[in-house]
Order: structure tokens, then sequence, then C-alpha cells
């Protein structure tokens, strides 16, 4: 089946892509967060292939997350053992695997029946005996009926994590690309996935609407922003403000944008205590979280 994926991209890769995705996680996939990724796409065309772990890459990057190809570690033209997958893995210190795969595509027909269009021309001014009129031309045309071709390629997508010679699998995607577009289909899929992943891990149900930026090589937050008639509004959170502490766990340096908002993980109706520095005074602030939605249903992000 990998090996159709070349001829489909080649053969069907025609029109505006819409894609989507549905997941399916273990009950410990908050608490892990890679330190390093090994990105491995399982696709037949070895350029595709290479373009689509490369893009992953750089979008992990952004993320403070580091990641490899498997095409760097791996030899594609052949497939390597399990003990040496392993060896590979633990020399290079990586803790988890993204694996995608081609898994099938479908193709449809659709028509459309020929249609009749009246169109009436300019008036022809024509001169008469005494006076001026005009004939009206018009004008009949058919358009015949059309066939198109759509096409949806599926893809299984997995994260697994390694525990010496253990693999786990702690969540799978389900993708879906309806009409993919030859120069949207790689970045489409990686920015897809990447979305859903931080979704999941960062995006809780509760939310006390405030926004805040990492400081590098810092042990703390700087509040950037703080959403009105937010509950971070209503206790007394500023822009400014420097949070060291969330419900009494220090901020460690060097930590990265993933690990600083799942500090701040949490379901409508938990409270929450942030150990913040405000000039020279050190405040503990407590609030308690409140539907997402309901917490942003008047945001606006910055201009």
């Amino acid at each position: 089946m990998k090996k159709l994926l070349l001829s489909v991209l080649s053969l069907f890769l025609i029109g505006c892509q819409e894609i989507t995705i549905n997941s399916f996680k273990d009950p410990d996939f908050r608490s892990f967060i890679p330190s390093k990724l090994l990105i491995s796409c399982d696709f037949a065309d070895l350029k595709v292939k290479q373009d689509t772990e490369l893009n992953f890459v750089n979008k992990f990057r952004q993320l403070d997350i580091t990641a490899v190809t498997a095409t760097t570690l791996f030899p594609p033209t052949r497939t390597p053992a399990l003990e040496e997958i392993f060896l590979v893995l633990n020399e290079n210190n990586i803790d988890a695997i993204l694996v995608v795969n081609f898994r099938t595509y479908s193709k449809s027909e659709s028509y459309t029946s020929p249609q009749v269009k009246v169109t009436e021309n300019p008036p022809t001014w024509v001169p008469g005996i005494g006076n001026l009129y005009f004939s009206p031309r018009h004008q009949v045309q058919v358009s015949p009926g059309s066939v198109k071709t759509n096409l949806t390629l599926y893809f299984d997508v997995n994260l697994f994590t390694i525990a010496g010679k253990d693999f786990k699998n702690i969540w799978l995607g389900q993708l879906c690309i309806k009409d993919p577009d030859p120069n949207l289909f790689i970045d489409g899929l990686t920015k897809t996935i990447c979305n859903k992943l931080v979704e999941e891990w960062v995006v809780s149900p509760g939310a006390c609407g405030f926004r805040i930026e990492i400081v590098p090589e810092g042990n703390y937050n700087i509040v950037k922003e703080v959403v009105s008639y937010s509950p971070a509004e209503r206790a007394g959170l500023r822009v400014g403000d420097k949070i060291f502490k969330i419900d009494g766990k220090s901020i460690p340096k060097n930590i990265s944008k993933l690990e600083s908002h799942t500090l701040l993980w949490g379901h409508p109706g938990e409270k929450i205590t942030l150990e913040i520095q405000r000039d020279d005074k050190i405040l503990n602030i407590e609030m308690i979280r409140e539907e997402r939605q309901k917490v942003f249903m008047n945001w606006k992000p910055p201009q």
C-alpha cells in the first residue's frame, strides 16, 4: 500500500485541499513532552519522505522540541533490525518517535450537467427611414457537462515513547486530506498534526484568561496580556507581573513553550495559585478556572 503514495500524489494532487484529523490518546499523554523526537514518514517516494520529515523538524523546533529525521539516522535503502533501531535511538538520546503512515486513498467522480445560457448583446443601432431603431441580438451558449475526480488520502499518525527496549503508543491520529494540493500538501499535513498535538498538550478545558511570555534562561514567565472580565483580571493579575511558581511548583530554567503551558493546564472550577513578583513585592494570586470558551468569548488577538 505504501507504494501507492507516489502514483497517487503525481496523478491526483489537484484542487483546494481540506484536512481533518481525529485523535485518541493515552491517559499518560499529557504528562509526557519529548525532549528529542524522531520523525519517520513511511512513504514510498524518498523525496516526499525527506521533505515531509524536514518540515516536521522545522515546526517542532518552533516549539522548542528537538527533532531529527529518520532518513538522517537510518539508511532509506534498507530496513534496520529492531536491535539496531533501539541501539541508534539510545545512542542519540531519542525518547519518542512520531510515525506517519500513508494508509490508503479513495477516488470518486462527480458530474456537472450541460448548461444553457442565453445572453443579450448590446443593442445594435440601425438607421431607418426618418428615425433610428435598434435590433437586439440574442446569443445562446451551451456548455458541455464535465467530470471532476475527487481524491481523498488517509494517514495514520502514531506517537511512541521509548523506555529501554519498549515502545508505548500514547497518541494516535487519523488524518484525512480531501482534494490534496501539490503545493500545499506537505505543509498542510505537518501543520495539522503539530497543531493537534500542541492543542492536546497545552489547551486545557479550563482557563484563567492571561497570556505569558517565556524568558530564555530565566526561572519565571512574564504576563503579557490579561483578558477583560476574566478570572485573572478579577484576581488582580497585571501585565508585567513575573510568575515564579504555579501551584507551589517553581518554573525551571530553560523551560520549553509547551512545558510552560502545561503547568497552567486544568479544568473549570479548579483553583490555581500563582506566586508573582510585582516591582519589589512577592504576591500570591488565587483564581478559579472557568470554561475556556466563556473566558475567551470576546477576546481578540492583539494586532
